[in-house]
């Protein structure tokens, strides 16, 4: 049997594009921050927070990651009542299904410390702590 050349061949490396937004269970309005989605081959995309308020959830912003990338998430926040919340770094899958999607980030805090969790619109979430 031929092999048929015209027949597309998956991608080793498929790109793929959605958004991210951040929701605010800090305790207080963010007064400054950001929320950051980088990989090795996107660069930083970032999402502005000033001035979202406790319970809110921010506008979305576009992002681009690849299939063989590692999708790392961030946030820095500043809050009105002057307490500074941040995450250096977190490492969260975004898969094929969850293309074209919105990514939420959610920060909660209770007392000095918190969670924060990238829940992808499809695929399983990630979190971890912060102080």
């Amino acid at each position: 049997m031929a092999q048929d050349d015209d027949q597309p061949k998956p991608a080793e490396d498929s790109l793929q594009s959605g958004y991210f937004c951040f929701q605010n269970f800090l305790g207080d309005t963010i007064s400054t921050g950001a929320a950051s989605h980088w990989t090795s081959t996107t660069g930083d995309q970032v999402l502005t927070l000033d001035g979202l308020g406790q319970g809110d959830t921010s506008l979305s912003q576009p992002f681009n990651t690849s299939s063989s990338d590692i999708d790392h998430w961030n946030f820095t926040a500043t809050l009105e009542n002057g307490q500074t919340f941040s995450v250096e770094d977190k490492d969260c899958a975004v898969h094929s299904e969850d293309a074209g999607g919105t990514v939420t980030l959610q920060a909660t805090a209770s007392g000095d410390s918190g969670t924060f969790t990238i829940v992808p619109p499809k695929s399983g979430s990630c979190n971890c702590s912060f102080d």
